[in-house]
Order: structure tokens, then sequence, then C-alpha cells
């Protein structure tokens, strides 16, 4: 595993909130996000989405424009969903990146 990758990877709790729309209603809901890494996050869920449901979310890191990205669903623990990102661009997963990184300090 390359340098570039385990950055991608690490991961950071934060308290942001998010609009999730799930592929079965498309309707777009604001819920917490958890916690967020450059492949992936934890967001709050009232089951409404399940394992491998594709989803579309957007949410604004502080001092930064919002992100835009999609993913799946890859685990349900409880009330709380993990979701795996894809098709996101570098520029994305960069900013993201900067953001968990500069809070793990």
């Amino acid at each position: 595993m390359n340098r570039q990758h385990q950055l991608r990877c690490v991961r950071s709790n934060v308290a942001l909130s998010a609009e999730v729309a799930g592929n079965a209603t498309r309707r777009a809901e604001h819920t917490g996000l958890v916690n967020l890494s450059g492949t992936g996050c934890l967001l709050e869920d009232r089951n409404t989405l399940a394992v491998g449901d594709v989803v579309f979310m957007r949410f604004s890191l502080p001092g930064q424009s919002s992100v835009e990205t999609t993913g799946r669903v890859a685990r349900r623990i409880d009330n709380q969903v993990g979701v795996q990102f894809d098709e996101m661009t570098e520029a994305t997963s960069e900013k993201i990146v900067r953001h968990v990184v500069s809070r793990r300090k």
C-alpha cells in the first residue's frame, strides 16, 4: 500500500450535515456525517438505506466548497450506515483527505 492510499484511508470523526438521496427514493434527506475518509464515510440513517444501495451525497467541509459524490452502502450498524465512495475526482478526494488529516493533528 502506497502512502497516498494510506492517507486516503485515514479516518476522522466529524460532526457535519449531509444531503443524501438513496437510489430507491431519489429524495434527498438531511442527515449527520459521523466520520469521514478519502474512501468513505459513516452516516446517521433512519433505516431508509440498505446494504448495496447507491447514494448521492452532498456535504460541505468547513471553509471549503461543497462536495458532491456517489457511493454504495457497504454496511449497516444500528442507525448508521457505512458508505464507500464511488467515482470521485482526484481533486475532491484530495480536499477530503486534507480536511481529515488536518483534524488528526
